[in-house]
C-alpha cells in the first residue's frame, strides 16, 4: 500500500510538471506581445511568436541562437527547442546531458547540432532533434565546439585545443562504440599555455584559436602545423571574427587588431577607447563594434577607418539594407540609418530583454527570460534578407490551421498545451 502511495505521489509530481512546462496560457501570452498596431510606428511588423519548451516557475532562458534556417533555445534546465526561422513553427525539442549542468551556446553544421554539458559532447540531428551521439570528452571543455563538415573543434580549460573527425564519430556511432571509444575519434591536439579563451575560428585551409594570455595561434588544419602565433598585449576580451582571410581580434587594451590569417602579417589596429567584451559582427564590408559604455562603431573590415558612431548603443541586434537595430542603454531598440548611423526612432522592448545578434539575416528575435520570443521584421520584407549567404532563398513555410476545428481530430488542444506551437500572425 505504502509503494502505491508513493508511485501515485510520483504521477502527481510529473503531472504537475507537464502542466507548467509551457510557463503561460495563451492569454496571458497575448498580454505580454508587442501589437501590430505599436509596431507600424516603427516600419516593423511580427511575424510570429513561440514558447521555447521550459518550466517559467523555475528555469530561465540560457542561450538563444539562430542560423538561417532554424532559431534554437536553451534553458537553465538543459531542454533544447528548434524553431524554424521563418515561420515559428516549433520542430523539436530535447533534453541535453543532465539538468542544471554548465552549457555553452549550441553550435552546428549543416547537418548536425552540437552542444556541450558538462564534461560530454552532443551531436544532434538538426531535422528531428535526435541525439546522434554523445562524445566522452579527454577534459572540461572552455568553449563552444566550432564545426564545418568534416572537423570540429573544442578548446578546453588546459590550454588544450582538440580536433575532431566528423567522419570518424559517425563511424563509430554505427558501430555502437561510443562514449567508450571516444578517443578514437581524435584528428589532433594543440597544446598551449593557458585556457583555451573563445571558440575558433577556421578557414579553408587553417583554423585559429587563442588561448587566456592573449597568444593567438593559426594552425593547418588537417596536421596543426602552426602558420604564425600573434601575441597581443594583454587578454582577449572577446571572441574574435574572420572577414575574408583576415582575422578581427578584441583585446583587453581597447583595441581591434586585424591580422591576415595566413601568415599574421598585421593589417591594421584600431582603438574603440573602452573594452570590447561582445564579439564583433561583420555584416558584408561592415564591422560593427559595441564597447562597453562605449556606444556602437561601424568601421570598414578593410582598412579600420571609422565610418560612425553612436552613443548610448549596447549591442548589435541585426541589419536591414537601410538600418541598424540595437539595444540600448535603457534594454529598448533603437532603430539607426545603416548609412551614417543616425537615430530614427526608439522602441520600448519592455518584457523582451533578450535577442539573438544576428549576423545571419535581417530578421530581429526578441525573448524573454522564461523563453516566450517574437520574430520582428520590416513592413514590405517578408522574404528574408541573408547576409552570408545572399543569393538563398527561404523555405517554403507551413502553416498552422488557424480555427480550433482545423485541426487534425476535429478538436482544439487543450489551452494548456496551445503554447506548443508557435503563433504566426497574418
Amino acid at each position: 500500500m505504502s509503494f502505491l502511495k508513493t508511485c501515485c505521489a510520483a504521477l502527481a509530481l510529473l503531472s504537475g510538471a507537464a502542466s507548467v512546462a509551457f510557463g503561460q496560457s495563451p492569454a496571458q501570452v497575448g498580454n505580454h506581445l508587442p501589437s501590430q498596431q505599436s509596431l507600424r510606428p516603427f516600419g516593423l511588423t511580427r511575424a510570429w511568436w513561440g514558447q521555447a519548451v521550459m518550466n517559467s516557475h523555475r528555469d530561465k532562458l540560457l542561450h538563444i541562437t539562430t542560423d538561417e534556417r532554424e532559431l534554437y533555445t536553451q534553458s537553465t534546465n538543459g531542454v533544447l527547442t528548434a524553431f524554424d526561422s521563418d515561420t515559428g513553427k516549433r520542430l523539436w525539442s530535447t533534453q541535453v546531458g543532465s539538468s542544471d549542468r554548465a552549457m555553452y551556446p549550441v553550435t552546428s553544421n549543416d547537418d548536425m547540432l552540437f552542444v556541450v554539458s558538462g564534461m560530454s559532447l552532443y551531436g544532434i540531428s538538426k531535422l528531428d532533434g535526435q541525439i546522434q551521439w554523445d562524445l566522452r570528452m579527454p577534459g572540461q571543455p572552455a568553449t563552444s565546439p566550432i564545426a564545418d563538415n568534416r572537423e570540429m573543434y573544442l578548446g578546453f580549460m588546459d590550454g588544450s585545443m582538440y580536433a575532431f573527425d566528423l567522419k570518424r564519430v559517425g563511424e563509430l556511432y554505427a558501430k555502437s562504440m561510443l562514449p567508450r571509444w571516444s578517443h578514437l575519434t581524435v584528428l589532433w591536439r594543440y597544446k598551449t599555455s593557458q585556457t583555451i579563451s573563445v571558440p575558433a575560428v577556421p578557414g579553408a585551409r587553417l583554423v585559429a584559436f587563442a588561448s587566456r594570455n592573449g597568444s593567438l595561434y593559426s594552425v593547418t588544419k588537417e596536421d596543426r602545423t602552426l602558420k604564425f602565433q600573434f601575441q597581443t598585449n594583454t587578454t582577449l576580451s572577446a571572441p574574435f571574427v574572420r572577414w575574408k582571410n583576415n582575422l578581427l581580434l578584441a583585446s583587453e587594451d581597447f583595441n581591434v587588431y586585424s591580422l591576415d590569417m595566413a601568415n599574421g602579417r598585421y593589417n591594421w589596429q584600431f582603438s574603440s577607447g573602452m573594452m570590447i567584451r561582445k564579439t564583433p559582427v561583420v555584416i558584408g564590408d561592415e564591422l560593427y563594434l559595441t564597447p562597453e559604455r562605449g556606444g556602437m562603431f561601424k568601421i570598414s573590415p578593410e582598412t579600420g577607418k571609422q565610418i560612425w558612431w553612436r552613443p548610448g548603443i549596447e549591442e548589435f541586434i541585426s541589419a536591414s539594407p537601410t538600418r541598424v537595430y540595437a539595444s540600448d542603454r535603457m534594454g529598448n531598440v533603437a532603430v539607426l540609418s545603416r548609412q551614417d548611423g543616425g537615430l530614427i526612432a526608439v522602441m520600448p522592448a519592455e518584457r523582451f530583454t533578450r535577442h539573438v545578434v544576428n549576423d545571419r539575416s535581417d530578421r530581429l528575435f526578441l525573448a524573454t527570460e522564461t523563453g516566450l520570443i517574437v520574430e520582428l521584421h520590416e513592413l514590405g520584407r517578408d522574404a528574408p534578407l541573408y547576409h552570408v549567404h545572399p543569393d538563398w532563398l527561404p523555405l517554403m513555410p507551413e502553416f498552422a490551421p488557424e480555427m480550433p476545428n482545423e485541426v487534425e481530430g476535429g478538436a482544439a488542444p487543450p489551452a494548456a498545451e496551445q503554447p506548443e506551437a508557435a503563433a504566426r500572425d497574418e
